[in-house]
């Protein structure tokens, strides 16, 4: 048994050592400095390369930082050969953050590129998370700066500051505090108005809520009459069973999306003249 590893040891060391070309397997041999190194299984030690450029190749000492270089193979591991100003000399690789200044891509860090000479995340590996604070990513997948407080807003894109919301009317939505709106401003959410006062957005309006006066006696077809997040224009059940004919308009607005704020159901009375009522959550009392 002691025989057999031995000579699986001797075997492994020795395939180690050569270097299987096209013709035959050749023995590796380590050259010193100024060493030949162009014919087959001959490489440069540690710390050296081979100067493949010469008529008859020998090892050299790689170039360290900051000295003259002509291709990267002569600098020392980790750095590479980059050109400024027409010089050209071995420079750390990879060492440069976001916004720092660059000249080559391999000058910056993994996931940045070297973008009119500064280091900057590439359109295509922008993600929800990888812009710097004050930037998100935007659906073009570049990193675009937030919109201040006051600034116009999309709001099938409302990248306000945090704690912020892209409020208004239809045409003149801008990036505002939440629930800093007043009394008959426009809205068009349900944390745009002032809860503080009980205030609720109805047809883009900021409204007093008034439970007893609103709930359950408004007559709808689906949301918009209704408080954005505290009223739901839902169907009658009963009725929808009665009248197969109502079923395709009230299925569109039967499924209940409760506010995600806590709330209390009060009441579902079912009006007469209409198979659709309006369940009311209370939240602004």
């Amino acid at each position: 048994m002691i025989k057999l590893i031995v000579y699986i040891v001797v075997i492994v060391n020795f395939v180690g050592l050569v270097n299987c070309g096209a013709d035959k397997c050749t023995p590796y041999k380590c050259q010193g400095l100024y060493r030949d190194c162009g014919k087959p299984g001959q490489i440069c030690s540690e710390g050296l390369y081979c100067n493949t450029g010469d008529s008859t190749p020998v090892c050299y000492s790689r170039v360290e930082e900051f000295n003259g270089c002509t291709s990267n193979i002569q600098c020392k591991k980790g750095t590479v050969c980059v050109t400024k100003h027409y010089d050209r000399y071995c420079k750390e690789i990879g060492f440069k953050g976001y916004g720092e200044e660059c000249y080559l891509p391999e000058e910056c860090s993994t996931g940045l590129d070297c973008m009119n000479n500064t280091c900057d995340h590439t359109p295509q590996m922008c993600t929800t998370y990888s812009c710097p604070y004050g930037k998100f990513c935007s659906q073009k997948k570049v990193c675009t700066p937030l919109i201040t407080d006051g600034d116009e807003c999309d709001p099938l894109e409302p990248h306000c500051y945090p704690g912020s919301i892209c409020s208004g009317g239809f045409n003149d939505t801008i990036c505002r505090p939440a629930y800093s709106r007043s009394e008959g401003d426009p809205c068009n959410n349900d944390i745009s108005c002032d809860i503080g006062k009980g205030l609720g957005c109805k047809n883009g309006i900021c409204t007093k809520y008034k439970p007893h006066v609103d709930s359950n006696k408004v007559y709808c077809l689906d949301d918009t009459v209704c408080f954005i997040g505290i009223e739901k224009c839902i169907c009658n059940n009963s009725e929808i069973m009665s009248d197969p004919a109502l079923s395709t308009m009230c299925t569109n607005s039967q499924q209940l999306a409760i506010a995600h704020r806590s709330a209390i159901i009060t009441d579902t009375t079912f009006i007469e003249s209409t198979t659709i009522v309006i369940i009311t959550i209370n939240i602004l009392i």
